[in-house]
């Protein structure tokens, strides 16, 4: 009977130490995807940090092209016075170049 024991034992023990065996590799395996899932985690974050850079420089482009496009719509309107303003200077040269043409006929 003591063999008998024995031997169930040993197939407990040897049915236990495989069990061990399946646990020690799914530890393993959980450890490894857990490694993986950090790496991936890392360089994600890395990802974002980089995409977060790139946004802020990207809003500072369109603030900057905002300012210009404000800026030569300024110096447009200036430029837009300015031609008006000649129009206007040319318009009262024309007139005078005539008036001043009468007074040269009338004294002929």
């Amino acid at each position: 009977q003591a063999t008998d024991e024995s031997k169930d034992l040993q197939k407990q023990l040897e049915s236990e130490k495989a069990q061990n065996a399946v646990l020690v590799r799914k530890r393993d395996l959980l450890i490894a995807e857990g490694k993986t899932l950090t790496n991936q985690n890392k360089d994600l974050e890395e990802k974002l940090v980089t995409a977060e850079a790139d946004k802020a420089r990207l809003e500072k482009e369109a603030d900057d092209l905002k300012a210009e496009h404000a800026k030569a719509d300024s110096t447009l309107v200036e430029l837009r016075q300015k031609i008006l303003t000649l129009e206007g200077d040319l318009k009262s040269a024309e007139a005078e170049s005539v008036a001043a043409s009468v007074r040269l006929d009338k004294l002929r």
